[in-house]
């Protein structure tokens, strides 16, 4: 059933995703044709390497961190969720901390992943079948 779902376009899990989230968290999250697994051990690497303090949950595919900074502590969860066959959605949730300072995180792990990132097209295709 869910190879018929995805020949016909796909399945778009936004809506259920977002079930009122504020408009901060509508743009942390990103596309990624890498496994799940992969995305996990990249995401782990680039905490690591910034010495930011998380909590990998493999089985869930899940990455908890918790920060500090000049705003406050920062929480949040970054979780894994597959869309569609090769095709896996990364959501970023805040969790407790200042949003200004909880965007301009995502934005520099982002920047650090940009090679994770499926872009545009792609991401459209699985969902749209264009």
């Amino acid at each position: 059933a869910f190879e018929l779902v995805a020949m016909c376009g796909g399945l778009d899990l936004t809506p259920q995703l977002n079930d009122g989230a504020a408009a901060i968290r509508r743009y942390t999250r990103f596309h990624s044709t890498l496994p799940a697994s992969e995305i996990l051990f990249r995401l782990s690497t680039a905490l690591r390497d910034a010495n930011i303090p998380h909590t990998t949950h493999p089985a869930a595919f899940k990455v908890k961190v918790q920060t500090g900074g000049d705003r406050g502590p920062l929480r949040c969860t970054i979780q894994v969720f597959a869309v569609a066959p090769g095709l896996h959605l990364v959501d970023w949730r805040r969790g407790a901390g200042d949003a200004v300072v909880f965007r301009k995180f995502y934005e520099v792990m982002r920047e650090q992943l940009q090679d994770l990132v499926a872009e545009g097209k792609l991401a459209n295709k699985c969902y749209n079948g264009k």
